[in-house]
């Protein structure tokens, strides 16, 4: 793991940004660009030291103790499995509502002024839409746990790269 070369973190994070703001795409493209050279040029290296620092911290030892107790005492509580909450699809609608609602909200308030408005209320709804979408979360979480497996156990192949692990 630390033998790996350091891959930048602040290109996939531009690319991101610029997606989900829609930022490359029609009259967006210049400020788009103005994004991304403020994101590069000034806090470049900033957001790499911070990324880095955050997922060093998170797997520090005492780290992963906690998120494992905290794992296993909210799936058992006690030792004996937590009975399932059922709710209602009322219930589901109205956390669905309030979470829409949410990001409508704070995703404009945050980034309206750099993006624009509109293209801050379009990110919000499409981020919506995302994290609600049952194959990508399926996807993801596959995905991140093959990268822990990877990086924990290493490949019986040694040319076997993320990218191979990830189609």
């Amino acid at each position: 793991f630390e033998d790996r070369e350091l891959e930048p973190f602040i290109k996939p994070i531009c690319d991101l940004f610029l997606e989900a703001f829609e930022l490359n795409r029609g009259n967006n493209w210049l400020r788009g660009r103005a994004v991304v050279v403020v994101l590069h040029q000034l806090l470049g290296g900033t957001i790499e030291r911070k990324v880095r620092d955050s997922a060093k911290s998170l797997i520090q030892d005492d780290n992963l103790l906690r998120y494992l107790n905290l794992a296993k005492d909210t799936m058992w509580p006690g030792g004996v499995m937590r009975k399932p909450v059922v709710r209602t699809p009322s219930q589901k609608s109205k956390s669905k509502n309030e979470a829409s609602f949410m990001l409508a909200a704070l995703i404009p308030d945050l980034a309206g002024n750099v993006v624009g408005r509109a293209n801050a209320q379009a990110a919000s709804r499409k981020i919506y839409d995302i994290l609600n979408n049952p194959h990508l979360n399926a996807h993801l979480v596959f995905t991140i746990l093959d990268e822990i497996v990877l990086v924990l156990f290493g490949g019986t192949d040694p040319g076997r790269s993320r990218q191979q692990s990830t189609v």
